[in-house]
């Protein structure tokens, strides 16, 4: 508003100072309504939320007659004035804050609806989220108690009954997951300008967790429904390969037979065709080996389940005549291939076979060697495990034809003549039939010792292989049950980090609160140390072992250990912030009375919490307030004032009504000093004590004088007060007594009544008063109008010879 209209209008300039200050509040106050968010979702933060919205209606309420003032100033004013410059700005003023008023009041409003909306919704939603974690907590109730029992058709039936059940059960939960999705998602996206991550977090939570049974089920039911079908099949397998055994035995005994028949070798016609029968039997064995290896494998699940039973002894005796028909059976094939082949050029053929051996040999040993190194993860080592289980089985195959080839050669060398022997080898030079004879015999048996010793190293290579595998598969299993326990737990405190507020969102009141929650989590997750540290072991264990672990692996304990970091250091931060939060902004702080000045000054906080108040402007610091030191300039025009009492009089009225004491009974000044408990006059008190006491008597001043009380100006004044008269060197403490002796000096009652409480606070329980105790009393209160520039008036700042006079008529005791 132009300084002219004032100049002309003076009454304006008072509506100008009212109007810009309940703009300044109602712009502050649209500010503080549009920054406050909320943790959707969370029942006790939105209720606080909703008896905030209603408090700062009721602030509204009763600033409301200050408007209407306002406008009766304005409407007074335009009456009184002709300047239709003033009366046209006046006009746009009244009509602005009253826009500015209904736009707050509309906004409050439309919060405090949304807050209520939200709540139901919230409600709505935790309702639906508890009953969708119920029916998750069912479902892996039942999936837990799922346990691998007998392994018969009647059994896995029963399973697969309970299992299409909770396969039905989930399809009707799927409802309360999909109620509680749809009011998440509607959460999410009314209220997406307020904190979401609690509804999103949780609503992942059980998705992922819905997910995950969802297939766990399905492959159960997918595994059982394949273990009935092998269990139906393996009656009618095993008997199809019992009837095809004794087929098999009934033509292995003919050829056997015709092998024995004298003078066989003879007719090399009829060891042809015998020979191409032998193979037609081989061919059928090697085409059945497979099928005996299923069945035999099936077998023992079957066996193990009906451990105990009759069903198992019969089961049993028939394994144990398969089994026994089926060595029979490629004992006598090898037996056979013996007989066909001992004519004219076994040698011949018995070193063939031992060269065979040996090539087979050392291919299995190179595949063996190639099955190297061992995986790095569970489902690595597991399919290494099932290609070596094929592997010795295919060495359980070969090892009758090497026990049966070792044995021919065996009994080739002690039956045969060594006239027979000395034909075998043509050696380029003439030797003696004895000596080639004895270099056939050498030969072949160096050959056998060769393809024995290759075999028994290979089953030791293949055994310890075996061995490393198993180890692995135990050590790589216990890591993973490690890690999951682990990511478990990381996730529970992860859900509930992602729920906390920025701290700069929280209630002050909530701070202890979520500091108590924080520390609580803090304790809560320090286990989680002993559950990384037994990961990291079990993972060094694996590294020395020469285990080389997979990237996934080495990826899940790298992300397991960052974040575990992550969450130590989340947690830290966020106590720290809680304790700074509190410290600046909690009810021990001074945060609140940042407000008692305007720019450009600001107000600073020493080491010691003693304040001071820098000014922007002219770039310096200073001890006192900016309004404490225009009451000081305003008090030093009273020194025009002849009289010293009437002076000091005036000084300390004047201060006491810019400290607002004069509104300060004495009743209510001691109820404030009993409630902090201020009894023990000799104890110091420190600037946070000051102004909680302070705090204290101007929230109940401002209780009963709304319009007269500023709080956080007076609390701040009448602390720089008490710090000029009783702490001058900023020490940041001041005694018990100084305080109660400022305050009641100021306080509002009768000069005796404050004689009477001043002197009780010296006095001894018998109600007398020593000098000394005197002394203290008397030095304390000269301190105020010392501080005034008034001591020289009342005798100095030397309280002894008052303290004498007082004393000077007591006889017998030394007390008054």
């Amino acid at each position: 508003m132009p300084s002219s209209l004032m100049l002309e209008v003076p009454a304006l300039a008072d509506f100008n100072r009212a109007w810009t200050e309940l703009t300044d509040w109602l712009s502050l106050l649209d500010q503080v309504i549009k920054s406050q968010r909320v943790m959707v979702g969370d029942l006790e933060d939105i209720n606080e939320m909703i008896i905030k919205q209603k408090a700062t209606m009721q602030d509204l309420e009763q600033r409301r007659p200050q408007l209407e003032e306002l406008i009766t100033a304005a409407q007074n004013l335009k009456n009184k004035t002709s300047n239709q410059e003033a009366r046209t700005i006046i006009t746009d003023r009244i009509e602005r804050i009253q826009n500015q008023w209904d736009e707050v009041q509309e906004h409050l409003q439309n919060r405090r609806q949304q807050l209520n909306e939200m709540l139901k919704d919230s409600t709505q939603w935790l309702e639906a989220k508890e009953e969708a974690e119920q029916v998750l907590g069912q479902a892996r109730a039942k999936l837990e108690s799922w346990k691998e029992g007998p392994y018969t058709v009647d059994a896995i039936q029963k399973k697969i009954t309970e299992t299409k059940q909770l396969a039905k059960d989930l399809r009707q939960w799927q409802t309360n997951v999909d109620v509680a999705n749809d009011l998440a998602l509607k959460l999410l996206r009314d209220y997406s300008a307020d904190d979401t991550r609690k509804v999103h977090m949780i609503t992942e939570n059980i998705n992922a967790s819905w997910r995950s049974i969802h297939k766990r089920v399905s492959e159960r039911e997918a595994a059982l429904e394949e273990t009935h079908r092998l269990l139906q099949q393996f009656p009618l397998d095993l008997e199809k390969f019992l009837a095809w055994l004794t087929e098999a035995e009934t033509t292995a005994n003919v050829l056997q037979d015709a092998t024995r028949k004298e003078r066989l070798l003879e007719d090399s016609k009829g060891v042809k065709e015998l020979m191409k029968q032998w193979q037609d039997l081989q061919g059928e064995i090697e085409a059945h080996t497979d099928v005996y290896h299923n069945l035999d494998e099936n077998s023992q699940k079957i066996l193990r389940s009906l451990e105990g039973s009759d069903d198992a002894v019969l089961l049993q005796r028939r394994l144990d005549n398969m089994n026994f028909k089926w060595s029979e059976l490629r004992k006598k094939s090898l037996n056979i291939r013996s007989h066909l082949e001992a004519s004219s050029d076994q040698w011949k053929r018995l070193h063939l076979s031992l060269q065979e051996l040996l090539v087979w040999l050392q291919l299995k040993d190179d595949e063996l060697s190639r099955q190297a190194p061992i995986g790095g993860d569970f489902p690595a080592v597991q399919k290494q495990n099932d290609v070596h289980r094929a592997f010795k089985r295919e060495l359980k195959t070969k090892e009758p034809v090497i026990m049966s080839t070792l044995e021919t050669v065996r009994i080739f060398l002690t039956e045969q003549p060594l006239e027979g022997l000395e034909k075998l080898y043509q050696e380029p030079r003439e030797l003696p039939p004895e000596e080639r004879a004895q270099n056939v015999t050498r030969l072949l048996r160096k050959q056998a010792e060769e393809v024995n010793t290759e075999w028994e190293k290979l089953n030791l290579h293949s055994a310890d292989w075996q061995r490393k595998i198993d180890e692995t598969l135990e050590r790589l299993r216990e890591l993973q049950e490690a890690t999951d326990e682990l990511d478990l737990k990381l996730r529970q405190a992860e859900v509930i980090k992602g729920s906390w507020q920025p701290v700069g969102d929280l209630l002050i009141d909530s701070l202890q609160d979520h500091l108590e929650k924080v520390k609580a989590l803090r304790g809560e997750i320090a286990p989680l140390k002993e559950n990384v540290s037994h990961v990291n072991d079990l993972a060094r264990q694996l590294t020395t072992l020469g285990i080389q672990l997979s990237p996934y692996n080495l990826s899940t304990l790298e992300d397991l250990n960052t974040r575990w970091k992550l969450l130590q250091v989340a947690v830290e931060d966020r106590v720290r912030q809680l304790h700074e939060a509190h410290r600046d902004f909690g009810p021990a702080s001074q945060h609140f009375l940042s407000t008692s000045v305007q720019g450009p000054w600001e107000r600073a906080i020493s080491p010691n919490k003693v304040p001071y108040y820098i000014n922007h402007e002219t770039q310096t610091t200073c001890w006192d307030h900016p309004k404490m030191t225009e009451l000081y300039q305003s008090l030093a025009d009273l020194n025009n004032v002849r009289f010293s009492a009437y002076r000091t009089a005036m000084k300390l009225r004047r201060l006491q009504k810019a400290l607002c004491l004069d509104l300060l009974s004495l009743s209510a000044a001691c109820d404030a000093l009993d409630q902090h408990n201020l009894k023990q006059n000799d104890q110091p008190m420190d600037i946070l004590q000051i102004i909680n006491c302070l705090t204290t008597i101007y929230d109940r001043l401002e209780q009963e004088h709304n319009n007269l009380v500023n709080v956080p100006l007076c609390v701040d004044m009448c602390l720089n007060w008490l710090l000029n008269v009783y702490d001058t060197g900023r020490t940041g403490r001041i005694r018990v007594l100084s305080f109660k002796t400022g305050i009641i000096s100021l306080c509002k009652a009768h000069l005796e009544d404050k004689y009477r409480y001043l002197f009780k606070q010296v006095a001894s329980s018998t109600g007398f008063c020593d000098q000394r105790r005197l002394g203290l009393l008397l030095h304390d209160s000269i301190q105020i109008p010392r501080q005034l520039g008034e001591v020289a008036s009342f005798g100095g700042s030397n309280i002894e010879p008052s303290v004498r006079s007082c004393f000077q008529f007591v006889q017998e005791s030394k007390a008054l």
